[in-house]
């Protein structure tokens, strides 16, 4: 099979072609079925893309890595998780959602995150007031297997027995279409691989979609009355930071005969562990109700209401998780 556009056609004039573009531009699905049916090319409608540029422009207006402003009222931390590594950042919160920086980085281990996220207090600005520790960690529970062809899901459970502050997260479309809300917590029966027996867990079903667009605005925001971000970073981001913070774009797919909006990679395979980091900050901060210290309005439009409060936590286990073999417990 094959596709050409039918400007090369000998049979079809460039007359009928213009005018089919001029009739196309005033609709969405007009211009994929002119892109797709006279063009033969693929469709895609860019709606919202983050500039690198723009991350330069905060490190220059950045705070010092692992400083804590005197306006951080929670530090929140999220976790990525891959086959050997998770990716992590740690941002402070205030009123009005205004958030900073704090720390990332790369870690091979579950307890390796634990100390450089629930075990870290971080120095106050001015030391104004005691060191500040982590209140809530989400982590990606994925669904990937590890180097040791064990199960990344059941770890990142037994490792949230650990610590009553950490919340395990997963992408669930479906749930949010039910619910209408963006952040659906509920507690399961989980069953491990290998004949294990069976234990409940609260997980966190986030709507993705929905938490991207509120990061991508929020990147934009000012503290309103202040010359200052309401998403700050720290003025050490290095390029590895920036490039995952711009690997994802918004646009315009078909799905059978809908068209809808979706973010996804830039290119295929890109990189962009942080940027799903900042989108779990983001459901974090409604997770443990940072709206409810709003001094001012804040510029971005909540979905969660109120009866969806912060995720139910377990009592707090022993630090030894049950059964299985610990996960990465050293570094490869």
């Amino acid at each position: 099979a094959f596709h050409v556009s039918s400007l090369y056609s000998p049979w079809v004039p460039w007359t009928r072609v213009v005018a089919e573009f001029l009739g196309s531009r005033d609709s969405l699905t007009g211009q994929m079925d002119f892109s797709n049916n006279w063009l033969g090319e693929p469709f895609e409608e860019q709606l919202a893309k983050v500039e690198a540029n723009l991350f330069v422009q905060k490190a220059q207006r950045g705070s010092p890595r692992g400083i804590a402003p005197t306006w951080a009222k929670f530090i929140l931390a999220a976790a990525d998780t891959g086959g050997d590594h998770a990716w992590f950042t740690v941002r402070a919160w205030g009123a009005g959602m205004r958030s900073r920086l704090l720390d990332w980085g790369k870690v091979y281990s579950l307890d390796e995150l634990y100390q450089r996220t629930l075990a870290t207090r971080f120095q106050v600005e001015g030391d104004s007031r005691p060191p500040q520790g982590v209140d809530l960690l989400v982590v990606d529970s994925g669904g990937t297997r590890t180097v040791d062809d064990g199960s990344r899901t059941d770890e990142v459970y037994r490792f949230s027995m650990r610590d009553p502050r950490i919340a395990p997260i997963r992408g669930n479309l479906i749930a949010a279409q039910k619910s209408g809300k963006p952040i659906n917590s509920r507690r399961i029966t989980y069953r491990p691989p290998g004949g294990q027996p069976p234990y409940d867990v609260v997980l966190n079903l986030l709507d993705v979609n929905y938490y991207k667009d509120v990061l991508a605005a929020r990147l934009r925001e000012r503290v309103e009355g202040e010359d200052a971000d309401l998403w700050q970073e720290a003025s050490t981001i290095d390029e590895e930071y920036c490039r995952q913070m711009v690997a994802e774009h918004r646009v315009v797919i078909r799905e059978g005969r809908r068209l809808k909006a979706q973010w996804q990679p830039l290119s295929k395979g890109l990189p962009n562990h942080f940027w799903d980091c900042s989108v779990y900050q983001c459901a974090a901060a409604e997770m443990i109700r940072v709206d409810m210290l709003a001094s001012f309005a804040a510029p971005v439009e909540r979905a969660v209401r109120e009866e969806n409060t912060k995720p139910r936590v377990q009592e707090k286990k022993p630090l030894t998780a049950p059964g299985g073999k610990p996960f990465l417990a050293s570094r490869r």
